[in-house]
């Protein structure tokens, strides 16, 4: 039979060994990752040329009195109704329909520029008569429907 192991040695190093070990893993790794740490350089490096190191070195460095503006800032009552609108406005979009959306932009857009064109005043005569054209009754259509919805809303709010 086999003795019991009584006693087990550990391997202790040197702190030179350690370095060294330490530093062949460090090349090690810069050897498998060299196209990541060269872009990494060229981003540092456009973030130098154009300044943003500097800011943000500044920033580091003076972060307690920035900290206090900060929350100076952000404690101000317009502060706070920019925040919510901010996040009312960001919940609104996301309601919103895009095929729709995208429809009614195109069409405000194409309104916009035959507006622009339009350089001539329309009589009160003219006005009525252009009730008869097509592209004029879709877009009374549109509107009035735009506008008994938002109405819609606006009494279920009063209520």
């Amino acid at each position: 039979m086999a003795k019991a192991i009584r006693h087990i040695e550990k391997k202790t190093m040197s702190p030179e060994e350690e370095q060294t070990e330490s530093l062949s893993e460090i090349l090690s790794l810069i050897a498998k990752n060299k196209e990541t740490i060269k872009n990494t350089l060229d981003i540092m490096n456009e973030l130098q040329n154009a300044g943003v190191l500097d800011i943000m070195n500044g920033l580091l460095k003076t972060r307690e009195k920035v900290g206090v503006i900060a929350v100076q800032q952000m404690n101000q009552l317009t502060m706070h109704n920019t925040i919510k609108n901010g996040i009312q406005t960001a919940q609104l979009l996301g309601e919103l329909d895009p095929v729709k959306l995208n429809t009614l932009l195109k069409a405000a857009n194409r309104g916009l520029e035959q507006a622009s064109e339009s350089t001539e005043r329309v009589s009160k005569w003219g006005l009525l008569k252009s009730m008869n054209d097509p592209s004029v009754l879709s877009s009374l259509s549109v509107m009035v429907g735009f506008l008994q919805g938002m109405g819609k809303e606006l009494n279920e709010q009063k209520h």
